[in-house]
């Protein structure tokens, strides 16, 4: 149910921004804006998936979690998926990765 409510809120021309996008004087542009909306929409989606499976990763290794290993893997995952689909430089998400699979390590 959530994903399609996800691709038609992504598909529907009469998507609500705020604040609205800037008034095209040209086809073209006013064909940019509805991509740069929806590019929006969808990159945020994803990087907000990425900062809940860093939190949740991190508060897994700082409760001792038995599952933390599991958490962490499926962070880096979701990272480096973010970070292919150019949500993220890639720098960045190797920074992210590294600090938590650092954070995971027995002291």
């Amino acid at each position: 149910m959530g994903l399609s409510v996800g691709i038609r809120f992504l598909t529907s021309p009469e998507v609500k921004t705020y604040p609205p996008p800037p008034m095209a004087n040209h086809p073209s542009a006013a064909k940019r804006n509805r991509q740069n909306v929806r590019r929006n929409a969808r990159n945020s989606s994803l990087r907000s998936r990425m900062r809940r499976a860093i939190r949740t990763a991190r508060s897994a290794i700082e409760s001792e979690a038995d599952d933390r290993t599991e958490l962490v893997a499926q962070a880096v995952k979701i990272i480096q998926r973010t970070a292919s689909k150019n949500v993220i430089h890639k720098n960045t998400a190797s920074r992210y990765v590294s600090r938590i699979v650092q954070a995971n390590r027995p002291s």
